[in-house]
C-alpha cells in the first residue's frame, strides 16, 4: 500500500515494488505535445528556445541512459522545433508545422 504525503508524494518504505503506480513514475515525463506547446506558445522566442534546450537536455540524458528507449524521435522533434525558432522568421514557420500535425 502507498502512504500518500504533501503534494501526492508517495512514501517509497511503503511502496510495493511492482505496484500499478511504477508505470506512472517512470513514464516519459516530456511528450510531443509537450514539445509542440512551448514552440507554439506566446512566449518570447528566447524563453521557448531555453525551455526547448532544456528538454533537449533531458531527453538526451534519458536517451544515453537507457539505450534501447524510444526517445530520439522526442530529441529529433526539439531539434526541429528549436532549428525552427532559431531561423529567420522561425515563429511563423514553427506555427505553421506544428498545425498540420
Amino acid at each position: 500500500m502507498t502512504v500518500m504525503k504533501d503534494m501526492n508524494q508517495s512514501d517509497r518504505k511503503h511502496t510495493e515494488t511492482g505496484a500499478e503506480s511504477d508505470a506512472e513514475k517512470t513514464a516519459q515525463s516530456i511528450s510531443s505535445q509537450d514539445i509542440r506547446a512551448v514552440a507554439i506558445s506566446a512566449e518570447p522566442v528566447d524563453e521557448r528556445l531555453a525551455a526547448l534546450k532544456s528538454m533537449k537536455t533531458e531527453l538526451e540524458a534519458r536517451l544515453s541512459a537507457d539505450a534501447g528507449s524510444d526517445l530520439g524521435p522526442l530529441v529529433e522533434e526539439v531539434d526541429s522545433a528549436i532549428e525552427n525558432l532559431s531561423s529567420a522568421g522561425g515563429e511563423a514557420g514553427v506555427r505553421a508545422s506544428t498545425a498540420t500535425d
